[in-house]
């Protein structure tokens, strides 16, 4: 699959995963006590808006400006940070023993975030998931043209 597909499916599946969390988080953290703060919709569904859009415009900046440069590694942090939000909503869900606005998706997320953050193959270690791989080099910087 080439680079650009992989950059756009990040955005896509965040929107996916905000339109979730839109839809039930802000009733849900009404109650989440320890886990979540209670917020409501409009500012919730504003800031899910932003985020996407910040998504979509870091992808485009991504793939404009190639694969060593810094809106590559912008991509690379957000796909990250993305990659913790899903572990925040396993625990939460493992914690609450319930449904957790988001968590559906966030599998999806993760496992986009997995695939595109670079866990796989490094072709300078051979090692699956070198964890100074993961967190130094995105893969971008290896993925072929």
């Amino acid at each position: 699959m080439r680079l650009e597909k992989v950059i756009w499916m990040f955005p896509i599946a965040l929107t996916l995963h905000n339109l979730e969390e839109s839809i039930w988080l802000p009733a849900w953290s009404q109650h989440a006590g320890f886990w979540e703060s209670p917020v409501g919709p409009a500012e919730f569904r504003v800031a899910a808006a932003l985020l996407a859009i910040l998504a979509y415009g870091v992808a485009y900046w991504s793939i404009r400006a190639g694969k060593q440069a810094i809106g590559t590694y912008a991509m690379t942090g957000f796909v990250f940070a993305m990659l913790l939000n899903m572990i925040y909503h396993v625990a939460a869900t493992l914690g609450l023993h319930q449904y957790v606005p988001g968590v559906v998706t966030a599998g999806t997320l993760g496992d986009l975030a997995k695939s595109t953050a670079g866990i796989r193959r490094d072709s300078s270690s051979h090692s699956p998931s070198d964890p100074c791989s993961f967190l130094g080099r995105s893969v971008y910087l290896n993925f072929p043209d």
